[in-house]
Formats: structure tokens, C-alpha cells, sequence
């Protein structure tokens, strides 16, 4: 759901989403989606503590829906989970701010509010922003598909994914992605 023609960072930053409701900004325009549900939520929760476990010594970290701004694109995208490198997270807190740049990995876990369209931009901006790959997890399907330079792939359970470079290439069990506590 769409709110403006075209908006600046400046002015959505002091944009407020009605009460239930989501923001981010990309290209130009407020999108507002529902609070995720349960399922959802469940699954970020999972991705968090799977990709926290793979990267533990690393100089990257995993984190979930905050904006990241990218001027260049007029957008604030707020991925559901990423990853970041450790020092622009620590400088972003240092100076109170949103992160700069796209992350390395943007993960969406896809809803039934999100259009095909809305996810396709997400993904490019994503990818021209800088991210190595962009994750569309799918909880219905329970399947993964992976969007990067090269195109895309889908995973599912029974396979693993990747961890792309610069990160550590690290396995990820799709099936852990999707189980149910």
C-alpha cells in the first residue's frame, strides 16, 4: 500500500505509520505493511539465531527490522533480518543513526501483503545498493530462493544454503529455517 507520490529521506523521516502498521521507503515511496504474525515472526527469530550461530566469529552480525538508508536510491528499506558488517552496525549506534549502505545479505520472509512487484524492487535495490545476495524466504513452500549477481536459485528442504562472500561460507540447513518449536 502505497502512501505518496514521491517522498525525500528527509520527509520520511518524520512520516508516522498508522498504528498496526510497518514502514519503509524504497525508491520514493512509503510502503506499509501489517505487523507480521506469528509464522513470520518465527521464522526471522529462527534465521536470527542460525545465521548469530554461523557468524559468531566473524566481523559480521546478524540483525532485524531497522532501516537502512540508502540515499542514492531515496530509500530506507527495513529488511526482516541481515547482515551487517560489526563496524558500520557500531558506528551507526555511536552516532545514533540508521545504517548506512545495504547490508552484505537482506533477508525477506515473504507474506501474503507483499506484491511480487514490491519484492522484485526490493531485491534490485538491494543488489545495486551493494548486498551479495538477497534471501526471499517462502514459510508456505518452505523454500528459500537466493538473488544475487548471477541470477536466481531456489532451495528447499532437505538442501543447504550458502552464506555468500565476503561472508563465511557457511552451510544453512533450509529444513531449520522452517521447524516449528
Amino acid at each position: 500500500m502505497s502512501v505518496a507520490t514521491h517522498v525525500g529521506l528527509a520527509e520520511y523521516l518524520e512520516y508516522v505509520a498508522p498504528e498496526g502498521f510497518d514502514d519503509e521507503l524504497i525508491e520514493g515511496e512509503i510502503v506499509l505493511s501489517p505487523s507480521p504474525k506469528a509464522a513470520h515472526a518465527d521464522v526471522c527469530h529462527r534465521l536470527v539465531l542460525l545465521l548469530t550461530k554461523s557468524l559468531d566469529a566473524s566481523e559480521f552480525i546478524v540483525r532485524c527490522d531497522t532501516s537502512m538508508t540508502l540515499e542514492t536510491y531515496d530509500s530506507m528499506p527495513r529488511p526482516d533480518v541481515f547482515v551487517i558488517d560489526r563496524e558500520r552496525w557500531h558506528r551507526a549506534m555511536q552516532e545514533d543513526d540508521y545504517p548506512q549502505g545495504s547490508p552484505q545479505l537482506a533477508i525477506e520472509v515473504f507474506s501474503p501483503g507483499n506484491s511480487a512487484a514490491l519484492m522484485q524492487k526490493k531485491i534490485a535495490l538491494y543488489l545495486n545498493a551493494g548486498s551479495s545476495a538477497v534471501w526471499i524466504a517462502y514459510p508456505k513452500r518452505q523454500t528459500v530462493v537466493v538473488h544475487d549477481t548471477e541470477g536466481e536459485r531456489e532451495y528447499r528442504v532437505g538442501e543447504d544454503l550458502l552464506l555468500p562472500a565476503p561472508l563465511p561460507e557457511t552451510p544453512v540447513a533450509v529444513r531449520k529455517i522452517f521447524e516449528t518449536s
